[in-house]
């Protein structure tokens, strides 16, 4: 009878020591889903190593090579990219490690979106962080969010939902923000010419922040609702960023591997990012305050890191 000689002790030892340099653990107290992908990191690498023909070692020491891995401080500017134009030709190019990279598309759990995990492959100092999504550099925290579709909260206080209200109030019930033609005619019907009536409305749905600016744009092009769109969604942009204290925004659509960076969010127009105001409440989601956003990666095309690759 023929014995499979491997040591696995050794295997996992490494596979271990490599993982904790991410910052991901498969100890009891982890997160379940980071156990979980620890586990699924472990057989993958395995099995793929033996469907290729490549020891596991090799594909350890290419993903451990700091020279290997693109520089953390793209996340310290805008852009957006297609995965595979982020990852060096040296990893990209290895067999084992673009499925490592599907496997981290693939995981998905409480706390942890799609894509998440992707960017501790590839960066350089990048980690997982339990309270955030990443961090890097000299305590940088990344948020990261899926491109097919996620929220921006524009205010810590979920509890207030009165949207609908001032929908009443202002607007006879036809909201604002909304691109179906016959929505946006008999929101503009209520309008009557006279914009200004945006100016206490922003108000009092963004109760807690200066509305000052963001009503000045709103009013000067109130009829344009694709400029009203990307208006309100930058503006949602900017305050999410101040609630959650994130640095940078990573959006990855972990079907098409397209990725956004927002490191300013002062400088998006270019990125094609769509956003959808949700200003009605009715049966919609109460987890987030009134006035969110809804972000996802659109179908631009643009190749913006062309200094750091």
């Amino acid at each position: 009878m023929s014995k499979f000689n491997f040591d696995f002790d050794k295997y996992y030892k490494e596979v271990n020591i490599y993982l904790k340099t991410k910052s991901i653990s498969g100890d009891d107290d982890a997160p379940k889903i980071i156990k979980k992908f620890h586990k699924d990191f472990t057989r993958t690498l395995l099995f793929c190593s033996l469907e290729h023909n490549k020891p596991y070692e090799e594909t350890l020491e290419v993903l451990s090579n700091p020279e290997n891995l693109t520089d953390s401080k793209i996340l310290l500017t805008n852009f957006r990219e297609n995965l595979t134009e982020i990852i060096k030709p040296v990893l990209s190019e290895n067999k084992v490690v673009m499925e490592l990279s599907d496997l981290t598309l693939e995981s998905s759990g409480k706390g942890v979106g799609a894509g998440e995990l992707t960017f501790v492959l590839f960066l350089s100092d990048y980690r997982y962080a339990s309270k955030g999504d990443g961090t890097w550099g000299s305590g940088y925290k990344s948020e990261v969010k899926n491109g097919k579709g996620a929220s921006l909260k524009t205010s810590s206080v979920a509890s207030l939902r009165h949207i609908d209200a001032l929908n009443d109030k202002f607007f006879n019930g036809h909201p604002f923000g909304y691109t179906d033609p016959k929505l946006v005619e008999n929101h503009l019907r209520e309008v009557d010419g006279k914009p200004e009536i945006y100016r206490q409305f922003l108000k009092e749905v963004y109760f807690d922040v200066d509305t000052t600016e963001l009503a000045d744009k709103v009013i000067a092009n109130y009829k344009n609702i694709e400029e009203i769109k990307f208006i309100i969604g930058k503006f949602a942009m900017t305050r999410y960023k101040d609630i959650d204290g994130h640095d940078n925004l990573l959006m990855i659509d972990p079907e098409k591997k397209i990725v956004v960076n927002i490191f300013d969010p002062n400088d998006i127009r270019g990125l094609g990012l769509n956003f959808t105001p949700r200003m009605l409440r009715k049966t919609d989601t109460t987890a987030v305050a009134d006035g969110y956003v809804n972000v996802s990666i659109g179908n631009v095309s643009s190749n913006t890191l062309a200094n750091f690759l």
